[in-house]
């Protein structure tokens, strides 16, 4: 089987909101993504809140392009480069709030 290759547009302001964890030790071209968080949990005497992510989001609105753990982004707005420059990019762009991230999912993963 073949990796699988898609793009995903979503608007964040912050990392919160955005709603990925990547692994502690950038390296190689792609950006490891560990986890996928909820934006906020909030809690109220009575009543737990819980405000879903845009990837979250993103994966209830689009099912068969789901972002996940284990998946990588190898390009953030069209720019590629290693797992370092694309965090930062990623950190940077939360000024404009706009992300058109290519994912990558391994063969074995799919």
């Amino acid at each position: 089987r073949r990796p699988k290759e898609w793009r995903v547009a979503i608007w964040a302001s912050n990392a919160r909101e955005f709603g990925l964890e990547f692994a502690k030790k950038k390296i190689g071209n792609a950006l490891l993504i560990t986890q996928v968080l909820d934006a906020s949990k909030t809690k109220t005497p009575g009543s737990s809140k819980v405000r879903r992510s845009v990837v979250q989001e993103w994966n209830a609105e689009q099912p068969d392009q789901m972002v996940c753990a284990g998946d990588r982004i190898i390009a953030v707005n069209g720019y590629k480069g290693r797992a370092s420059y694309l965090f930062k990019k990623i950190q940077m762009e939360f000024k404009t709030g706009r992300f058109h991230l290519t994912i990558v999912r391994p063969a074995d993963l799919g």
